[in-house]
């Protein structure tokens, strides 16, 4: 439920897509290889499921998805223990760009590695565009030091489309020193972008990131966990953060750049623990919305829990 008691969108629409799919529409990928998941892609419709099998396989190069299909690898017991058994090393690549059809699924794969700057999972339709209504879930981000997952357009350049609501749910975030899982950026279809349109807390038009598990053992600063600009809306609800700290930008540089602050958001029902010293756990610089209901846990000097 959201924060004013309706159900999400995101949440409801969840339990349709995670419904068996007909034998009939799964496509069986040989094994984890890059060239072996890309040619079952390649062989699937809309609608249709493509399963990669167990298996720990390097890609030296990423896929572009632009089917509105699921992709479901092996990897089961996430967020709490991953079994990471299907796994992607992808060294410094993206595996995954999204660019097609909205309502694609990504679930049940253990990407490990550095990452690059635009994620393991990149999600950007690009040009005035939207991808919605799409699902990442019990995917493991394991050792990695670029970021998890990227929603949207960088600076959000006039012209672009928002790539949410969208729904990341059940993954596991994890790494020695904690890295960037989450980017989210609004769009800017008119000149202030999300901000030229009036925000409806409680409603369904926010990225959903929900029953999460963010865990580090030590924290790098000026890098959150969570992170949001350019009229990002998010509601972050029910995750668990060990070391780890969420963040919403405010105004980069001048207003003539057109990188407004996140617009909305909504946090509660969070867990955030911490085991080493830090000044912040939720730092707030822009936007409107709602906090409360969260734990924060552990020993800090000169701590406060939510920053402004």
């Amino acid at each position: 439920y959201d924060a004013v008691g309706n159900l999400s969108a995101q949440s409801g629409a969840a339990s349709a897509t995670t419904q068996a799919p007909s034998s009939e529409n799964i496509i069986n990928a040989v094994s984890c290889s890059q060239a072996d998941v890309q040619t079952a892609i390649n062989s699937a419709s809309t609608g249709y499921t493509v399963s990669i099998p167990t298996g720990t396989c390097t890609w030296t190069s990423g896929i572009t998805l632009t089917k509105k299909i699921s992709i479901i690898g092996s990897t089961s017991g996430c967020p709490a223990a991953c079994n990471d058994a299907t796994t992607i090393n992808m060294g410094t690549i993206t595996p995954f760009t999204v660019t097609g059809e909205s309502g694609f699924r990504i679930s049940g794969i253990t990407f490990a590695g550095n990452g690059s700057g635009n994620g393991a999972i990149y999600i950007n339709k690009g040009g005035t565009g939207s991808l919605t209504d799409w699902r990442v879930d019990h995917n493991h981000f394991k050792d990695i030091t670029g970021r998890g997952i990227s929603v949207g357009s960088y600076a959000s350049v006039l012209g672009s489309g928002r790539d949410w609501p969208g729904l990341i749910d059940n993954n596991r975030f994890s790494a020695t020193y904690r890295f960037k899982a989450v980017e989210v950026y609004g769009g800017s279809l008119t000149t202030h972008g999300e901000w030229d349109e009036a925000l409806a807390l409680g409603g369904p038009n926010f990225l959903f990131i929900e029953d999460n598990y963010m865990v580090h053992s030590a924290m790098n600063e000026g890098v959150s966990s969570m992170d949001s600009d350019t009229g990002g809306r998010v509601v972050f609800r029910h995750n668990t953060l060990t070391n780890g700290d969420i963040s919403f930008h405010g105004v980069e540089g001048s207003i003539s750049n057109l990188w407004r602050s996140s617009h909305g958001w909504e946090i509660y029902n969070n867990t955030f623990n911490s085991t080493v010293n830090h000044i912040f756990q939720i730092n707030i610089r822009g936007g409107t919305g709602v906090i409360y209901e969260n734990s924060f846990t552990g020993t800090r000097t000169g701590f406060n829990p939510v920053r402004y």
